[in-house]
């Protein structure tokens, strides 16, 4: 089977802009001659705009295509991201060519790694060439990276338990342990550090969450405390990892909403405003008691979506 990948610059598109900052591209399956037998295959993984996709295709059991899908792994580098793609696949056999332009949203929050392209397919001749052309509104670099850990060089002391660290790791993912590794203090020239005032139980998981580690936990019950933790120590990627945990959280939009609010989760508070749209969502607000407990910033906004809600109805 040959594979073929293609990348923006490749092929002309309609912006010059498009081709310098890489948010288009192309990916190409060759399939001439080949056999499916009811399996799926993936494309290699290809970068466009900074996210690392694949295309998957499936066969039924007579060989033929009947689903295309588009897959991001971008959780494998960053716990909190989001995209929109816009796309074409056009499948080729020897007859004629098929097209489908779609859109969809991808997400760490909502499991919607994956796109369909095609669904159902009802091509019954043998397939020669997958392609799907496809634009992507984000710029995958801008989410904060998950670290790489290796070794150590220097040894955090909590409660008389040591932990082996990158000075430099830490350094990255925080202004607090840059001042403290690289800064004026006297600790930057210490090859061991004490760290107070937290568990070692909760300065491991921490760490565990920094490096990518699947021993970091994070639950309802415990979302609180690591984001005053990450707070402190200034881990802007630990409240990314809690951040994405509570939008595809069970909570309330309610709930969401105030812990957005309370601990200024950005991506997550966008996403809850997006819920009082709906006039019932409002309503449930205003009769529930973290309407009182909301930023007089905050509350000034759902104001404003009531009032708009309120012209709506009237010019109706």
């Amino acid at each position: 089977m040959n594979f073929l990948v293609h990348s923006s610059d490749e092929f002309s598109t309609t912006s010059s802009e498009e081709e310098e900052t890489g948010d288009s591209g192309r990916i190409k399956m060759n399939l001439n001659g080949v056999r499916l037998n009811s399996s799926e295959i993936f494309s290699p993984v290809h970068r466009i705009s900074g996210f690392p996709w694949r295309l998957r295709i499936a066969a039924n059991s007579n060989g033929f295509i009947r689903h295309a899908s588009l897959h991001c792994d971008k959780s494998s580098e960053s716990y909190l991201w989001k995209c929109n793609v816009s796309f074409t696949i056009s499948i080729h056999n020897l007859r004629s060519v098929f097209k489908n332009n779609c859109r969809a949203d991808f997400s760490s929050w909502k499991g919607g790694h994956s796109g369909n392209l095609i669904d159902n397919y009802a091509g019954r001749s043998s397939v020669t060439k997958v392609e799907v052309e496809m634009r992507v509104i984000q710029d995958g670099e801008r989410f904060r990276k998950k670290s790489i850990f290796t070794g150590g060089d220097v040894t955090l002391k909590i409660n008389g338990i040591g932990f082996r660290v990158v000075k430099k790791c830490l350094a990255d993912q925080s202004p607090y342990f840059e001042e403290l590794f690289f800064g004026n203090f006297k600790e930057s020239n210490y090859f061991q550090v004490e760290i107070k005032d937290v568990t070692h139980e909760e300065f491991s998981n921490l760490l565990d969450i920094i490096y990518g580690n699947n021993k970091a936990t994070v639950s309802i019950a415990t979302a609180k405390d690591i984001l005053k933790l990450a707070d402190r120590f200034e881990l802007k990627i630990i409240t990314d990892m809690v951040e994405n945990f509570i939008l595809s959280s069970p909570l309330s939009i309610h709930k969401k909403l105030f812990l957005s609010d309370k601990y200024g989760l950005g991506t997550l508070q966008k996403e809850m405003l997006r819920e009082y749209k709906i006039s019932s969502n409002l309503i449930q607000l205003s009769r529930s008691v973290l309407l009182d407990r909301l930023s007089p910033e905050l509350t000034r906004t759902l104001f404003i979506k009531s009032c708009r809600k309120i012209d709506e109805l009237i010019d109706r």
